[in-house]
């Protein structure tokens, strides 16, 4: 690799973990707004006989970066004695989920920055933010792919930076989700092009391209301003108790001695707080509580105990809807008097490294 696309490369990626910075950190998420415009203008200001292949290997780093800083989480995970994996195979696993899982995700979302250089060079972006548009409908259109087949991992949604603002959310209630991804895209793109056209001594694009970033950014915060002021509705606070059952892969744990660690564990958090909900693991049983009366007088006991509703994440032992034998993910709800009643939620719809 030649000392300038290695320099290309180091920067895509440094880019990369910058931008992905308010996916980490709640406090930041109004930098979403411009923490691309360096990845950006590093590509804008390619010169115009740069290759295609040049643009493939910047997105390529630039997502690589993006989705480790997004999937670092699994870092936190270590040691994974609780699946039953010593020290070696920990660091294997998560290597795996921090470094290759988003070089897989990366290939394929580096096709985005590709397809606007592609149009770029074919003349087909040469009004003022032409660009800023089709990056931003690209960008989007790929994060949404991301949601289909069992390749998508869709862990690293943009729009999940803004989520601590609730003010920048409230447009995703009528354009939806992805509307949220194209907004913050586009004010990234506008006020880099913006930019660009300014250096160029192109007064009335750069105008243009920075009033529309701003404007649609004064109308979002407007919008949600709006709709939080006039939306009055009573509401009262839930505590709610999220409880697991700790049961380490690597030991023969009874049923009987499980259950006697999460009743343990339930009460406290019930003691601790006036607890009205408690929402236990998705499986804290790995077998199906309704065949089994030991554990379903349990969860029914602790509800009476705690004076709380228990959502159980546990097993169903019926059958599929094509009437195949197997094991699906359900949620069952004990009310505080001890009783169980449907409907019990059945997860039998696979989506990308899972199911609801």
């Amino acid at each position: 690799m030649k000392k300038n696309s290695f320099t290309a490369c180091l920067f895509s990626l440094l880019a990369g973990l910058l931008a992905a910075l308010p996916l980490l950190f709640d406090g930041i998420s109004y930098l979403s707004f411009v923490l691309f415009i360096p990845y950006l203008l590093f590509l804008l200001t390619r010169k115009e006989d740069t290759r295609l292949r040049f643009y493939y290997l910047s997105g390529l780093f630039f997502f690589l970066g993006y989705y480790m800083a997004s999937f670092s989480f699994f870092t936190a995970m270590y040691p994974l004695d609780f699946a039953g994996l010593g020290t070696l195979e920990s660091i294997v696993v998560i290597f795996a989920a921090v470094v290759l899982l988003p070089l897989f995700q990366a290939w394929f979302s580096a096709f985005s920055v590709l397809l606007v250089f592609l149009l770029k060079k074919k003349g087909v972006l040469r009004f003022p933010l032409a660009f800023s548009l089709a990056f931003s409908a690209l960008y989007t259109l790929f994060a949404y792919a991301q949601n289909f087949t069992w390749a998508g991992v869709p862990w690293a949604n943009t729009a999940v930076s803004i989520a601590s603002s609730p003010i920048l959310l409230q447009s995703a209630s009528i354009l939806g989700a992805s509307f949220l991804v194209f907004f913050i895209m586009f004010c990234n793109a506008a006020l880099a092009e913006g930019y660009i056209a300014f250096r160029e001594c192109k007064d009335k694009s750069a105008l243009l391209c920075i009033l529309c970033a701003i404007a649609l950014f004064v109308s979002n915060l407007s919008f949600g301003a709006l709709r939080l002021a006039t939306r009055k509705e009573e509401t009262r606070t839930v505590t709610v108790a999220l409880l697991q059952g700790n049961a380490p892969a690597t030991e023969d744990t009874s049923v009987d001695a499980h259950l006697r660690t999460c009743r343990h564990e339930a009460l406290k958090a019930a003691e601790e707080a006036d607890v009205d909900l408690m929402l236990w693991a998705e499986s804290v049983l790995t077998y199906a509580v309704q065949i089994d009366e030991y554990a379903y007088n349990f969860f029914a006991d602790v509800a009476v105990k705690s004076g709380a509703m228990q959502f159980v994440g546990t097993f169903s032992d019926e059958p599929t809807p094509e009437g195949e034998d197997g094991y699906y993910n359900v949620l069952m709800l004990f009310h505080p008097d001890g009783t169980q009643k449907d409907p019990t939620y059945k997860k039998r719809r696979p989506v990308p490294f899972g199911e609801y």
